[in-house]
C-alpha cells in the first residue's frame, strides 16, 4: 500500500457518521471529521441530481444545516444549487454508473 493510499484511507476511517435521514428524494448526512474536527452536512438531492457539502462551525450550526439545509445555505448567501436561474458553484452533479 503506497502513502497516498494510505493517507486516504485513514482520512475515510477517520470521518464519523453523526446522523442521517432520508426524504422525498433528499438524503442529508451530517459528518464530523476528528482529524481535522471538521463539521459537513452532505446533501444530496436525487430528483435533481445535485449534491453540496455545507461545513459548520458549531454543533448547533451542524445541526442547523443537517434539519434545514437549504434555509442554513441561503441565510449564509449560498444560492440554492437547485435554482433553475444559475448553477451554483457549491452544487455538484451526481453521476449514476452506466
Amino acid at each position: 500500500m503506497t502513502a497516498e493510499t494510505e493517507s486516504s484511507h485513514d482520512t475515510a476511517e477517520s470521518t464519523v457518521e453523526l446522523a442521517a435521514r432520508a426524504t422525498d428524494g433528499l438524503h442529508i448526512v451530517l459528518l464530523w471529521r476528528p482529524h481535522d474536527d471538521r463539521l459537513e452536512v452532505v446533501v444530496e438531492d436525487r430528483r435533481e441530481g445535485l449534491s453540496f457539502t455545507l461545513a459548520a462551525s458549531t454543533g448547533k450550526e451542524a445541526l442547523d444545516a443537517f434539519h434545514h439545509p437549504f434555509a442554513y445555505s441561503a441565510a449564509r448567501g449560498i444560492a440554492d444549487p437547485r435554482s433553475r436561474h444559475d448553477k451554483a458553484p457549491a452544487a455538484t452533479r451526481i453521476t449514476s454508473p452506466g
